[in-house]
């Protein structure tokens, strides 16, 4: 009975035992191989997006620092650089640059003198505003900065740096295997252009004295008038129309200031003159742009001629987040850019300046692709 009974008891051979192993090793084999994926996956997206943000930052903070260079609300300091509010040093990995923060007419306070630099070595961007290089930026592979000057022409000289076209390349902190390019190391690059608004065309010597005491002294209607009249009248003629202008204003300082200008224009030559006190205002007259070409993948010229009382300067023409020089030809600007490759694709462009005071005026146009 008990070996009869042993024989019919219920359990598992090692064959069934062996197969269940395996089939449980395999599901376990899966669900592992599927977890390794989605982590890298998962810590490579990470640093994608850390490192777009640390590119995001830096180039936030820069600009908006290098916004505020020659800042001057007293208009006190004196020249040249360094002891003035301006750039004072710049090439192509790093730029220094001061202005008056806080209103006191020297630029040694905090954060009033700073110096960006590219680190190539530790791959960083550094900032030192007089203790020192520090880590203002990590995980840096590139910094390039291209200086333009108020005729939109490339320029190494501190004092005519109008604009600033500022590049980072960041690179991911950690290598990743499966990627073979670059060493493993993934990069990512942002660039973006500065205007400094405290930067603006000056004249020399007496006119440069005489604009700034009109500017900061009389009435704006006062101001302009007398320099209107200084600049286009012949030696007689402006001296006595600036000064009736300059009696006429609110303060004596206008006065002075008015007959200042009026002398100085008339003596250097009335007609060659270029003095300007303080910004028309208003939009630019930009005629109806031209363009060429609609058609998709097609190269499309578009062109327009431009004028505005405050001047035109380092014209540009933005086309599908491109930006390109526009080339004057007679009166006419223009650029050529390629045109989507797909039809009834609304292509939105801006007509881009910069007047002699530093202000970008811009005009929005578009138009939809059409077939070939």
């Amino acid at each position: 009975m008990r070996e009869g009974a042993r024989r019919g008891t219920s359990g598992f051979t090692l064959l069934e035992l062996l197969i269940s192993l395996v089939i449980g090793m395999v599901v376990l084999g899966a669900i592992y191989a599927v977890f390794t994926i989605q982590n890298k996956h998962f810590t490579s997206q990470e640093q994608i997006a850390e490192m777009q943000q640390i590119a995001r930052t830096a180039m936030d903070g820069m600009s908006q620092e290098l916004t505020m260079a020659g800042y001057d609300p007293n208009k006190s300091l004196p020249t040249p650089a360094p002891a003035n509010a301006a750039i004072t040093a710049a090439d192509a990995i790093s730029i220094s640059f001061t202005s008056d923060l806080n209103g006191n007419s020297v630029t040694t306070d905090t954060n009033e003198s700073v110096t960006y630099a590219f680190d190539a070595t530790n791959f960083r961007i550094t900032r030192n505003t007089g203790g020192g290089a520090q880590p203002f930026a990590e995980n840096i592979q590139d910094l390039t900065m291209t200086y333009y000057d108020a005729a939109g022409a490339v320029t190494t000289t501190p004092a005519d740096i109008r604009r600033i076209q500022i590049s980072i390349t960041v690179r991911t902190a950690k290598p990743d295997p499966s990627y073979t390019t670059n060493g493993g190391y993934r990069t990512y690059t942002l660039t973006s252009f500065v205007m400094p608004r405290n930067l603006t065309t000056s004249t020399t010597g007496g006119t440069s004295t005489a604009t700034t005491a009109a500017t900061t002294a009389a009435t704006t209607a006062a101001t302009t008038t007398a320099t209107t009249v200084a600049t286009t009248a012949s030696t007689t003629t402006a001296t006595t129309t600036a000064t009736t202008v300059a009696t006429t204003a609110e303060t004596t300082a206008a006065t002075t200031a008015a007959t200042t200008v009026a002398t100085t224009a008339a003596t250097t030559a009335a007609t060659t003159a270029t003095t300007t006190v303080a910004p028309v205002g208003g939009d630019a007259t930009i005629s109806t742009p031209m363009v060429s070409e609609t058609k998709k993948g097609r190269s499309n010229t578009i062109s327009a001629t431009i004028s505005h009382p405050d001047g035109v300067n380092d014209v540009q023409c933005c086309f599908q987040s491109t930006c390109s020089a526009m080339t004057l030809s007679g009166a006419t600007y223009s650029a050529t850019f390629t045109n989507p490759s797909s039809q009834g694709v609304l292509v939105v462009y801006t007509i881009q300046f910069t007047d002699n005071f530093g202000v970008i005026r811009v005009a929005v146009y578009s138009f939809t692709t059409t077939p070939n």
